[in-house]
């Protein structure tokens, strides 16, 4: 963005990726939280969010290769954050669940999200409505692309 041009969405996602840059600097820094690689990190929230997702629906879910989903998939699983289970309908699958101490990683993670961006974030700020956009934006970013096209 140069000075005095309007605001545009190449210039929002600029700035979403220099805050979480920043904010994921500080999450390196904190010592109480088990940190997680960015593949790492979006297996881990979408198995968060789907509880008992197989591991084929997360590769698809989070556009990764299998390969690299199972790579996640095993460091989760080995560092304590993921437990695979035997699928209730599929004999040969598995499901994938957060485990108790990915719950609790996870509150300190956002106590520390918290504390970090609290002091920079006014009281007349529509925290709701700025979420309900984001959101919005990384579901429509969720959708594969060869889905995403057919619309």
């Amino acid at each position: 963005m140069t000075h005095g041009s309007p605001i545009d969405l190449a210039d929002l996602a600029d700035v979403l990726l220099t805050v979480a840059r920043k904010m994921h600097a500080r999450e390196m820094s904190n010592p109480d939280v088990e940190h997680l690689g960015v593949v790492e990190t979006l297996v881990m929230r979408h198995v968060d969010r789907s509880p008992g997702t197989s591991p084929s629906e997360v590769a698809n879910a989070v556009g990764l290769q299998p390969s690299n989903a199972s790579a996640a998939i095993r460091s989760l699983t080995r560092r304590g954050l993921i437990e695979r289970r035997r699928s209730r309908t599929d004999a040969r699958g598995a499901e994938l669940w957060p485990t108790e101490f990915a719950a609790s990683n996870l509150e300190r993670l956002k106590a520390s999200w918290r504390t970090v961006l609290a002091p920079h974030v006014g009281d007349d700020v529509d925290v709701e409505a700025a979420f309900r956009l984001l959101d919005a934006v990384d579901q429509a970013l969720t959708v594969p692309p060869t889905e995403a096209s057919s619309r």
